[in-house]
């Protein structure tokens, strides 16, 4: 999703520059924060115009700047700082991202998601060139991107990784591009010039509590994650590969019970004196005087459930798409070493209400289906 970005055009003069921070080793499964700082940025910046971006580039350092955009609209900007090549691609923006999102049968080989490899491809050429043409300016290379971008930076290191040092790989929110076992192939290809690492070993996927957009296409359909997690909880903390998938599973449950905390008592026992006298939360005592209210006037099998699930799946679904925002990412990891960089994005009125819009639909869809399935199971129909 789209985020407004400002910065500041001219050179702070009334506070001396600050100095970025040492490279350092990376620890326990996280990136250095350097690399972590930059990727931050700059898959944030791709969303810009691209002229705005280059002019952004340019403005703090960067060198042999490319700015692309192909069909079916992917983007990338990629640059020269130091003796790294930074290459961020951005995420879904437009209409066509989202049918590119859509479209998750396993094609190309080795087997990936058909619409993020189509959109890697459109952009591969011209950056493979680029890289060519200024090989010998960089030593190594680092890939970024959010969400859709994400995808795409994976499937780009797959593919350069043997032929170019690959410093990091690092995405935020990213769903997953690699079908069966080209996950596996993936975290064991072994990075040009560095025999003793493989790209799981710089590959770090940063996920934001409660983004659904990282899960998906999901494990069911053969889709599978690659390299190493940096999960962010609820309450902001980072976590490293060694906690973040525990933490990360421990959350999920947690989340998956607040949606359905208020159906754990079924209709046959809503009841004042069932209410009174058993022991629930204070949001399942709410949602059953509701119930118990309304269902005097309509019955809740058929009206006032279905109104409960949507509600709730639709609670979580905002949230989701809330936490999958690239300004929730900047939120947590950016830090603004730098003077002259990016300052704090914020989404615009139009980009949440199309996030707040896509999700009421999602919710509205899961709970037909939901419903589609039970009354399926039990052998009944709308009617009976």
């Amino acid at each position: 999703m789209k985020m407004t970005t400002t910065i500041r055009t001219q050179p702070d003069n009334s506070a001396p520059p600050i100095a970025p921070p040492a490279a350092s080793p990376a620890v326990a499964g996280m990136p250095t924060a350097a690399d972590l700082q930059n990727a931050t940025e700059l898959s944030c910046l791709v969303y810009e115009p691209l002229e705005f971006a280059a002019q952004t580039l340019d403005h703090n350092g960067f060198t042999k700047i490319l700015t692309l955009s192909r069909f079916p609209d992917a983007q990338l900007i990629a640059a020269i700082e130091g003796r790294t090549a930074f290459i961020a691609f951005r995420g879904s923006a437009s209409a066509v991202d989202w049918i590119v999102d859509l479209l998750f049968w396993p094609f190309f080989w080795p087997l990936r998601h058909f619409g993020f490899g189509w959109a890697w491809r459109s952009l591969k050429p011209e950056l493979t060139q680029w890289l060519s043409d200024h090989s010998k300016q960089f030593d190594d290379v680092l890939l970024t991107g959010h969400s859709l971008g994400g995808a795409m930076a994976h499937l780009a290191a797959m593919d350069l990784c043997s032929k170019y040092s690959i410093r990091s790989v690092i995405t935020f929110g990213a769903p997953k591009a690699c079908f069966a076992g080209t996950a596996s192939r993936y975290d064991k290809q072994v990075v040009h010039g560095r025999a003793d690492q493989t790209l799981k070993d710089v590959t770090y996927c940063v996920v934001n509590g409660r983004d659904l957009v990282a899960k998906v296409p999901l494990g069911i359909m053969q889709f599978n994650e690659v390299g190493r997690l940096i999960y962010i909880d609820q309450h902001g903390t980072v976590h490293g590969t060694q906690t973040g998938w525990k933490t990360r599973s421990d959350e999920s449950m947690h989340y998956m019970s607040q949606v359905l905390e208020p159906l754990d008592i079924p209709p046959s026992e809503m009841s004042s004196a069932a209410i009174l006298t058993e022991p629930k939360s204070a949001g399942q005592t709410l949602w059953h005087w509701v119930l118990i209210g309304v269902n005097a006037f309509l019955p809740a099998k058929y009206f006032l459930l279905p109104a409960v699930i949507y509600i709730q799946t639709a609670r979580y679904f905002l949230h989701s798409g809330l936490s999958h925002m690239s300004g929730h990412y900047w939120d947590h990891l950016s830090r603004d070493r730098w003077t002259n960089r990016l300052h704090h994005p914020v989404a615009t009125p139009r980009s949440v209400g199309s996030l707040f819009l896509f999700f009421i639909l999602a919710a509205a869809f899961m709970t037909g289906l939901f419903y589609i399935l039970k009354w399926s199971i039990q052998g009944s129909n709308l009617g009976g």
